[in-house]
């Protein structure tokens, strides 16, 4: 018979002519970098973090208690973990769903932003998740956020800088303070400085 343990241990007995001769309990094991990836979220201004699974009650409960996860599901099937996620985007939450089990695909489709597991993540995860990280490494998921805000900053900087600058060079042209030839040379050099403020985050190649 199987019979849950605390801590995540799953006992499961084994009989020989009808008497109980053995017992084997199982449990699953944290990977070292999960608390370390946890702390890296919530210091990133993550506000919601929660644990949606397939997996029995006190499994999951065991496994968020050790991680300081304060909002646990359990025993969701694939549509269930879609209305949670549903319910925590209908709060005004944006939502980035973590996964990589068949299991997860629609939870990550449903997401704002999906990411995947790519290494011992189900094909199926991988087509549905917007992002696939392609290492088996959970720190991955933090730095996948921070760079995601650091390449929309990047984006913003070009977009501003562009326009202003822009403007600048064509109310400048239009008003024969600099001829066309110099406003399209500035034109060109604003292009530069954008594709150069853009290869800043090549520096983030070396985190992955």
């Amino acid at each position: 018979s199987d019979t849950h343990m605390p801590d995540a241990h799953i006992k499961d007995d084994f009989c020989c002519s009808k008497e109980v001769c053995g017992v084997i309990s199982l449990s699953d094991t944290l990977r070292e970098s999960s608390a370390e990836a946890i702390q890296s979220l919530r210091s990133g201004r993550i506000a919601i973090i929660a644990l949606y699974t397939g997996d029995n009650l006190r499994t999951a409960s065991a496994i968020a208690r050790r991680l300081g996860i304060e909002e646990v599901a359990a025993g969701l099937l694939p549509e269930a973990k879609v209305k949670q996620i549903k319910a925590l985007m209908e709060q005004g939450n944006t939502i980035a769903m973590v996964g990589d089990g068949i299991n997860d695909a629609p939870a990550l489709a449903t997401a704002d932003i999906g990411i995947a597991m790519g290494v011992v993540g189900s094909d199926i995860a991988v087509q549905a998740a917007n992002i696939a990280i392609l290492n088996d490494d959970i720190l991955s998921v933090p730095k996948v956020i921070n760079l995601g805000r650091k390449a929309l900053s990047v984006i913003r900087q070009n977009l501003f800088f562009a326009l202003v600058f822009n403007t600048v060079m064509i109310a400048l042209a239009s008003q024969g303070f600099i001829s066309m030839i110099a406003a399209a040379v500035f034109h060109q050099t604003s292009s530069l400085m954008v594709i150069l403020n853009s290869m800043r985050l090549l520096r983030w190649k070396r985190r992955f």
